[in-house]
């Protein structure tokens, strides 16, 4: 099972908001998929490259100070929403709304194995 945890994130109808400006940004991905070995895992590999893809962008892209560790299976990165310009949280904001909606759609094929929580 993948799961993924973004905190300090919240859904206003049909988009997404920092919850409190006042705190830190995590997203979390852990776990594995388990269909197939690893290299070959459909799911695992999708998951891995829209995560990548979202850390890159957030630093190459938008420029924004991010603290980032990982593992095998381990994801993690930290922002402190509070240190952003307006722009800059609106940007991180469109990032994320996009990793998002591929995530869900993502889960939408394998509901037993991918988990989105969005904690406010």
């Amino acid at each position: 099972m993948i799961t993924i945890e973004i905190l300090n994130i919240s859904k206003s109808k049909d988009s997404y908001r920092i919850s409190n400006r006042n705190k830190i940004f995590k997203l979390s991905l852990t776990g594995h998929a388990l269909l197939a070995k690893k290299g070959e895992d459909v799911l695992c590999a999708a998951i891995s490259a829209l995560s990548q893809t979202l850390v890159l962008s957030i630093t190459k892209v938008l420029h924004i100070k991010q603290d980032v560790s990982q593992e095998s299976g381990d994801l993690r990165t930290e922002i402190d929403s509070n240190a952003l310009s307006e722009k800059e949280l609106n940007d991180l904001i469109l990032l994320v709304s996009s990793f998002i909606a591929g995530v869900i759609e993502i889960q939408k094929q394998y509901p037993d194995k991918l988990t989105l929580n969005l904690i406010t």
